[in-house]
């Protein structure tokens, strides 16, 4: 019994430190009820600049502009991935 514990314990130790690791991620916009969300309501998120621990900012947009900005994003990864040449596996 103790040798399946520790086996779980292993499994389990690299899934925690990974959790731990993951940067925070700005929550998504969770709009409730029957006419769905507002297409103008303003919506302010507080975004991180990279290398700096006080460059965060407070962007605010609506609904619609998060919502453009983030298929923009999404785009043009999808592109990139689709551009980037295919990777042997080396053997």
């Amino acid at each position: 019994m103790t040798k399946a514990l520790f086996v779980l314990l292993i499994a389990a130790a690299p899934t925690a430190a990974l959790a731990q690791a993951q940067p925070s991620q700005p929550q998504p916009i969770v709009v409730t009820g029957d006419k769905g969300p507002d297409a103008n309501k303003i919506v302010c998120k507080t975004q991180d600049t990279i290398g700096s621990r006080l460059g965060a900012k407070k962007v605010c947009l609506t609904v619609q502009e998060w919502k453009e900005q983030a298929d923009f994003y999404r785009d043009q990864t999808e592109g990139w991935q689709r551009q980037a040449p295919a990777r042997s596996s080396g053997g």
